[in-house]
Order: structure tokens, then C-alpha cells, then sequence
């Protein structure tokens, strides 16, 4: 609450505010249309979430690593996501081992199980194993790494 007796004005203040301002504006290649940091996705539960990588935000010290959120609880208690969140996984983990004969097939088994309102989120990741070709494997860059925007 900040103004005066005849004018009042609420505004959300604070570090999660920020923070969600700040992904919002450094993550628009991502294609995700929702968006949260690791501290929401601890806070939440039952939601279907996949990791879209680490991105450095201005007054952090370190990466902050976000999420997309891809369904809703029916979402995440299905099977069909279990499969397709261990898939991400190993997407991640073969990006980041520098494997990108690995990469390139789980991204083709998460776009299958993705369906068409999450297929611009792989692009980035598709972009990532792209890059791996030209990159020494003992160099690669963490999965999910994403340039300041």
C-alpha cells in the first residue's frame, strides 16, 4: 500500500518480483509461455516442470536456473510426462556432456511427447547441440546455458 489517504496505490515489490521481471525480459527466446524460477519451482507442487537451463540475471551473483511449466497436475501425475521428464533429463545431461549424437535423439523423443505448444521450446536446446559440433567435447557448455538477452 503506498500513496495517501484519498489515493491509494498496491503494487507487488520485492525480490521475487524482480526476479520474474528479469527472466521475463532475458528469456523471450525461449518460447515458454510460463516461466519460473528454481526458489517457485521448489514452492510448487504437482505441476508438470522441466528444466529450460540457467540464465544470469543483473544483481544476481550466480545463474539463475528457470523452468518451464508444461502442464498442470493431471499433467504431471501422467505417465506420458514421467517419460518425457526423463527424456528432458538425459537431453540435459547429454548436452552438457558434450554427446551430441545423445542430444540430437532425446530432442527428437521430447518434441514427440511435447506437442505443438512446446516445440518452440526445444529450439533453443536444438540451437545448443548445434553448437556442440563446434565445440570440444571436454569444453562444452552446461546445458541449458542461455545468453544474456
Amino acid at each position: 500500500n503506498m500513496g495517501s489517504l484519498r489515493r491509494f496505490n498496491y503494487s507487488a515489490m520485492g525480490d521475487v518480483v524482480n526476479v520474474a521481471a528479469r527472466i521475463e525480459s532475458a528469456s523471450k527466446g525461449l518460447n515458454a509461455d510460463l516461466l519460473v524460477s528454481e526458489d517457485v519451482a521448489r514452492q510448487v507442487k504437482g505441476i508438470a516442470l522441466l528444466e529450460a537451463g540457467e540464465i544470469p540475471l543483473k544483481g544476481k551473483s550466480r545463474p539463475t536456473k528457470i523452468y518451464a511449466i508444461a502442464g498442470d497436475e493431471a499433467m504431471a501425475a501422467s505417465p506420458e510426462f514421467a517419460q518425457w521428464s526423463r527424456l528432458h533429463d538425459t537431453l540435459l545431461a547429454a548436452i552438457t556432456a558434450g554427446h551430441a549424437a545423445e542430444a540430437a535423439t532425446a530432442l527428437a523423443s521430447c518434441r514427440e511427447l511435447a506437442g505443438a505448444e512446446m516445440l518452440g521450446f526445444y529450439r533453443h536446446f536444438a540451437d545448443q547441440i548445434a553448437a556442440l559440433d563446434t565445440v570440444p567435447s571436454r569444453q562444452a557448455a552446461p546445458a541449458g546455458k542461455l545468453a544474456r538477452q
